[in-house]
């Protein structure tokens, strides 16, 4: 690859190239990193919201609910809605 600026050649020696492709692959890798780490946070915050929601209105609900619902059913109820916020 040559450079022309005000007709001047000059030619990338291999090593630059190296030194461009690690920097790039470098910025890659970390704008992969933060991206995952902004997406760890944000499904830990909605997993939290979800599972203090739920459980406020699982234990303010009248005492008839518990009596025709059988707890498995509640706690598969659970297990679904936080399975469903794991991140892929």
């Amino acid at each position: 690859m040559v450079h022309r600026s005000a007709g001047l050649h000059r030619a990338l020696h291999p090593g630059q190239y190296l030194i461009i492709y690690g920097v790039l692959g470098l910025l890659q890798s970390g704008s992969v990193m933060v991206a995952m780490a902004i997406a760890m946070v944000a499904t830990l915050k909605a997993a939290t919201k979800l599972h203090g929601t739920m459980l406020s209105r699982i234990l303010r609900s009248p005492m008839a609910f518990f009596d025709t619902t059988p707890l498995g059913r509640v706690l598969n109820r659970f297990l679904k809605d936080m399975v469903s916020l794991k991140p892929v």
